[in-house]
């Protein structure tokens, strides 16, 4: 019998036995499962699995393909096999679901009310796997995660990437504004007078499709959310090379500091947010030019366009990152407060 057939005669024998009002045996495929799916649960709180109490888990055919929860999307009317899991965290009742063909995609089917109210920002990606999926953002700052018009979960912001100061400056120098970009939507209730240009409205719009990709998952890549690398040899450096380091996210911050020009060592750079100018013309770069790299000149750009530069584009590039590398050094304030480098990457 092949792998998937096994698992599908388990799972039979397994509801058969839920059928007869008797408790489904524990089998390996079960117990593999459950652990997957606690693990990936565990994973968005950024907590162990230990700390998640387990109240019940069993096989379920659910009767469509949404495993029956309630959410914007089109369902398949498909018997679907699959699991729900309930457990306890932090006093709260949570229930999951998940196909048996992919016990890692989790579905929250209902938990506590994170008590959002009249979110500060709703970010919707209508397309999204398993239908609309949405970020939420409370008028204090709390971020939850979940399905358009269905279950949502608070979850943690993760500190390490200074997501709450981001949000703070963004909510606090912008005017409200709703935007339709990129397959997604955007409602933000901002403090601010800025009414933005469109770069920044697309650079807030990106910052929460990142967060919510972070916060949905409970962590992010090394190179997540960058735009453009650049590095410099120093004129007149002596011994090991050294390298003007510039770093920019596609929402509009900027790293600069130094480096071993063959990775490495260097000494704490600083951030700042870009100016209108800069920001203006970079914002527009990644929206309409494809990726380029010079190797030779130290410049890596992550466009998500399809324009590819030519020659004289790339000296621009090049020179833009000369100005951004001097606005850094002489920004008074910092986007994230901290010195260490080893942030500069989002």
């Amino acid at each position: 019998m092949t792998p998937a057939g096994s698992l599908r005669f388990v799972l039979a024998a397994a509801l058969a036995a839920a059928a007869c009002g008797r408790p489904a045996p524990e089998t390996a495929a079960s117990r593999e499962a459950r652990e997957a799916m606690l693990f990936t649960i565990a994973s968005q709180f950024r907590e162990s699995a230990a700390s998640i109490g387990v109240i019940e888990f069993e096989p379920v055919e659910f009767r469509d393909g949404c495993l029956e929860v309630e959410r914007t999307a089109t369902c398949a009317r498909a018997r679907t096999p699959g699991y729900r899991l309930r457990v306890r965290r932090q006093g709260g009742l949570y229930e999951y679901r998940a196909p048996s063909a992919s016990p890692t995609d989790v579905v929250l089917a209902s938990g506590p009310d994170p008590h959002i109210g009249a979110p500060a920002l709703e970010w919707r990606w209508p397309a999204g796997p398993g239908g609309c999926r949405t970020l939420l953002v409370s008028a204090d700052a709390r971020p939850a995660v979940g399905w358009c018009d269905g279950p949502v979960a608070e979850v943690e912001w993760l500190t390490e990437l200074f997501q709450l100061q981001e949000w703070e400056y963004f909510r606090g120098r912008f005017a409200p504004f709703t935007l339709t970009h990129d397959g997604h939507t955007l409602a933000f209730q901002g403090r601010g007078v800025d009414a933005g240009s469109e770069p920044w409205r697309h650079a807030l719009e990106r910052w929460a499709a990142l967060r919510w990709s972070d916060l949905n998952a409970g962590r992010s890549g090394a190179a997540h959310g960058r735009g453009l690398a650049y590095r410099k040899p120093r004129r007149g450096a002596s011994g090991t090379a050294t390298c003007d380091v510039l770093e920019v996210t596609e929402y509009g911050v900027a790293y600069a500091g130094a480096s071993l020009c063959e990775g490495g060592g260097g000494e704490p750079g600083k951030t700042a947010w870009l100016s209108d100018p800069l920001w203006n013309e970079m914002g527009v770069w990644l929206e309409e030019w494809a990726p380029y790299t010079d190797e030779a000149a130290g410049l890596y750009f992550f466009g998500r366009g399809t324009h590819v530069p030519d020659a004289e584009e790339a000296r621009r590039l090049i020179a833009w990152c000369e100005r951004a590398l001097v606005h850094v050094a002489a920004s008074a304030t910092e986007a994230w407060q901290t010195s260490d480098p080893r942030t500069r990457t989002r």
